[in-house]
């Protein structure tokens, strides 16, 4: 016995919204994997870098400013050293603050190495400075015996660590780039698959509906022409074929009851 015309058209839109929840849910779940991504790339691996690279300047300027107030002993190499310290000051503790989400284990343990090698290279700038008071050839000494191999350490560092997050960052780039371009796929395929739905549908309705309608039609008309000889075919789903019998066994009574007639 076929099924009913309901019960096949809540099967095939159930199919249809099953694949269309799980599309969906899929895309959602992309959509958030993207958006974590780019968080991490702009609250992380950029401010990193940047951070990095910010104490990196500040290392060669404020090495600069001292080697400068050495020889010069002037306020503006004076003032090259302060601006330089704060910048390390300010892009470490920036680094300090964000290097609790890192993700690179080996950047955490370069950072827990760098901050007690900056404190020592504060230090010794600062016994520079002291011994300058009274003996500059000492001074420039001891800056090239303990603060410039000091700050080449740092400056190494700063170095790996910046290529590290430049790696990080080019491969959440592109994991970025395989899950939109999955995204935009995802997406063509809910289109087409949207579309092949509505064209199932359309020649399932016609098929199953609008033929069936036709014949049982046809044979109503041939009823009223007297036509009674031609049995109506039985087709479509349940309810088609409820009407077609009952189309039949009108003309099977109108058959019999004119074949009495004539007899």
């Amino acid at each position: 016995m076929a099924s009913s015309f309901k019960g096949r058209v809540i099967l095939y839109l159930g199919l249809a919204l099953s694949v269309f929840i799980f599309s969906i849910g899929y895309i959602l779940i992309e959509i958030q994997e993207v958006h974590g991504i780019s968080q991490r790339l702009y609250d992380l691996r950029k401010p990193t870098t940047n951070a990095s690279q910010g104490m990196e300047a500040g290392i060669q300027e404020s090495l600069a400013g001292l080697r400068g107030w050495l020889l010069l002993k002037n306020d503006h190499s004076k003032k090259d050293r302060l601006n330089g310290w704060s910048r390390i000051d300010s892009n470490l503790e920036i680094m300090n603050t964000i290097s609790e989400n890192w993700t690179s284990l080996e950047n955490k343990a370069r950072l827990e190495k760098m901050n007690p090698l900056v404190e020592l290279f504060r230090q010794y700038q600062v016994d520079v400075e002291k011994t300058a008071l009274t003996n500059t050839q000492e001074a420039i000494e001891l800056l090239e015996r303990s603060v410039t191999p000091t700050a080449k350490k740092i400056l190494l560092i700063l170095n790996e660590m910046v290529t590290n997050q430049k790696l990080l960052i080019s491969d959440d780039m592109n994991e970025m780039n395989r899950k939109v371009h999955l995204l935009v796929w995802t997406l063509a395929f809910v289109g087409i698959f949207a579309l092949t739905c509505m064209v199932c549908i359309g020649y399932f309705l016609i098929k199953s509906i609008v033929y069936p309608l036709q014949e049982a039609v046809e044979s109503a008309n041939k009823i009223s022409e007297l036509n009674l000889n031609t049995a109506v075919e039985i087709s479509g789903p349940a309810e088609i074929e409820e009407l077609s019998r009952a189309l039949d066994r009108m003309r099977s009574n109108l058959n019999d009851f004119q074949t009495k007639i004539l007899a």
